[in-house]
């Protein structure tokens, strides 16, 4: 004869097989939270590290060649304050599927909220109509201070830098930019003149 406590037993869990089956799953589960608790550590120390010197380098060749091919367009005209700058230049502007060199305006600045020192490209429309850039953005991150700074007479004995270029019929001969890194005793600051071959007398 056949024992019916044998069937009831062999379609229900047994009390071993459910503690087994929940400390599997709480081991899954502990994995899973190691490797996202572990990926976030890392997206939070890679958001404290220091932006890269490459990085750092690529974004001010990228400002010295714009500002090297700074040129005198009205009625746009070069504006310079303490923390941007803005000058008229060749920029691509694309219509429709083609695109073309067109007279644009391209500004640097600085937003301390955000920490980025960004790059913004107008067509001559956006400019004179003062509306937002092409799209085309390039932002360094990781910037705590930027300062520009203006030389109107370079070849003098001791030229002057001024914090902003009010003139709005010339150019400066000479940009510096000083870019700041961290605080305290980590602090670093990275500086770079450029010239401007169309303010140079």
């Amino acid at each position: 004869m056949k024992n019916p406590h044998k069937n009831i037993y062999s379609r229900n869990l047994t009390l071993i097989e459910l503690l087994v089956a929940v400390s599997l799953l709480t081991l899954v589960g502990m994995a899973l939270f190691a490797v996202f608790s572990c990926g976030l550590r890392a997206l939070v120390k890679a958001e404290a590290q220091p932006v890269s010197a490459g990085t750092t380098l690529l974004f001010l060749e990228t400002m010295e060649r714009d500002v090297r091919s700074a040129m005198t367009f009205e009625p746009l005209a070069f504006a310079g304050q303490g923390g941007g700058v803005g000058f008229p230049a060749l920029v691509e502007d694309a219509v429709g599927e083609k695109s073309a060199w067109r007279p644009g305006f391209i500004r640097y600045r600085f937003d301390a909220e955000k920490r980025q020192l960004i790059r913004e490209v107008f067509t001559f429309s956006q400019a004179v109509r003062k509306a937002d850039g092409t799209g085309h953005k390039m932002i360094l991150a990781g910037v705590d201070g930027v300062a520009f700074r203006y030389a109107g007479n370079y070849a003098a004995e001791n030229p002057a830098w001024d914090i902003a270029w009010n003139s709005v019929d010339s150019f400066p001969e000479k940009i510096r930019v000083e870019l700041t890194f961290g605080s305290g005793s980590e602090k670093r600051l990275l500086s770079r003149m450029i010239s401007v071959p169309v303010g140079e007398r």
